[in-house]
């Protein structure tokens, strides 16, 4: 049957990736710990305990890891490693201590700029020089939006990785509905 091949193609790295995260996590926690990267329960966080930081690397390494099964990746996919990379770094050194929203914006535009240079824009605008200036800006602000949303949700243990896995797991079940099977 033509199941077989797209579990083992689309599912089996769902499974290698929640696995991964079961013995990564608990590393990340251990090191977040040992350095002191943990946020004290104080106002407005309403933690009750030192939470530890650092889950975005954790989700990066593993990321890594269950898509060295795919390398190389087509170069879309290299710039959103690239993009997400800049994002995990300035994120990082945001846990080890703050870092200016400016600096933020500008990390998050680079990344942004390098994800929409390979190519990746939104395309439902017409191929003419204003249609490409709107797919820009549309893109521009898409990426940013969703950034800066998964950081709003960033401060509750856990919130911002569970929506995302929940969003991800939707946008593949709708790219499997649709047939689009470059999306996963």
């Amino acid at each position: 049957s033509h199941l077989v091949p797209f579990l083992i193609e689309y599912i089996a790295p769902g499974f290698i990736s929640f696995l991964l995260m079961l013995v990564v996590v608990p590393m990340t926690i251990t090191i977040a710990k040992k350095y002191n990267t943990v946020v004290q329960p104080e106002y407005p966080k309403r933690h009750l305990k030192p939470v530890p930081l650092l889950g975005g690397l954790a989700i990066f390494v593993v990321l890594l890891a269950v898509q060295t099964s795919y390398w190389p990746p087509p170069k879309e996919v290299m710039s959103i490693y690239f993009g997400a990379g800049i994002i995990l770094l300035i994120g990082t050194i945001d846990d080890i201590r703050p870092v200016s929203s400016a600096i933020r914006l500008i990390g998050q535009l680079l990344a942004s700029a390098i994800i929409m240079s390979s190519g990746m824009l939104v395309s439902f605008m017409p191929d003419t020089p204003l249609g490409t200036a709107l797919s820009v800006i549309i893109t521009l602000v898409w990426i940013l939006g969703i950034i800066n949303a998964t950081n709003f949700t960033d401060g509750v243990d856990g919130l911002a990785g569970g929506i995302t896995a929940i969003a991800s797991l939707f946008f593949f079940l709708i790219a499997v509905h649709l047939g689009e099977y470059q999306l996963y």
